[in-house]
């Protein structure tokens, strides 16, 4: 199925145009807070999106009938969600948020740690909606510490609203010192990047309610 195709199924050429309308405003009013470390790879930037049609946008993308679920993480890793990868739907259905999202990653990238300006350095993106939904799951939901293999930067932006679960915290490494750490409570709109593949992040358990992010990774080819 092409492009055009999949637009006509899901929507109206109407509706997709007052979807990018305020989409545009999303992004020019963005604000961004810098979480420094004198080791750029512990750095993580947090951009402020305040609209519920980001959310919807995302959701409605992610939930086009040509999704499907996948299950593709390290056997190692302990974690307790599920995913659907779903680049090509969001790049279909809603193509100026899907330019503007990379063109996010790639600015914070330029400002912070210049690993996908390089001509020899490829990367493509693997674009993920993530559900922690405990009561599907019959218990907390959660993933435990990690990196994103070959992830040259990380984007989590959160789709959910904070009433919609208890926990559910994002974690990252202390950024110097041997103890501690980072958490931020996001909240709905709320989007945090940073080098995927070098700093440790976590979340902390899910125990009540749905929690659900987009999650895209600038992976190395």
């Amino acid at each position: 199925m092409n492009c055009t195709m999949m637009i006509n199924r899901f929507a109206t050429t109407q509706r997709i145009d007052r979807f990018r309308e305020v989409l545009v405003r999303i992004f020019q009013e963005a604000r961004a807070t810098d979480a420094s470390s004198s080791q750029m790879h512990q750095t993580f930037l947090v951009k402020k999106l305040r609209y519920r049609a980001f959310a919807v946008a995302i959701s409605s993308a992610a939930k086009h009938s040509s999704v499907r679920e996948i299950n593709d993480r390290k056997g190692y890793l302990a974690f307790k969600h599920r995913v659907w990868r779903f680049e090509l739907q969001l790049r279909a259905l809603w193509p100026d948020l899907y330019a503007r999202l990379m063109a996010v990653m790639r600015s914070a990238d330029e400002a912070k740690w210049k690993r996908l300006s390089a001509k020899s350095r490829k990367v493509y993106p693997e674009v993920e909606y993530i559900e922690y939904d405990v009561e599907e799951m019959k218990e907390p939901c959660f993933i435990e510490p990690h990196v994103d293999n070959k992830s040259a930067v990380t984007l989590v932006a959160m789709l959910s609203p904070p009433n919609a679960y208890v926990g559910g915290r994002s974690c990252f490494r202390r950024a110097q010192g041997s103890r501690g750490h980072r958490e931020l409570a996001l909240e709905q709109g709320d989007v945090v990047l940073f080098r995927g593949e070098k700093l440790t992040h976590w979340i902390t358990p899910v125990t009540e309610g749905k929690r659900v992010i987009l999650q895209i990774e600038m992976s190395r080819v």
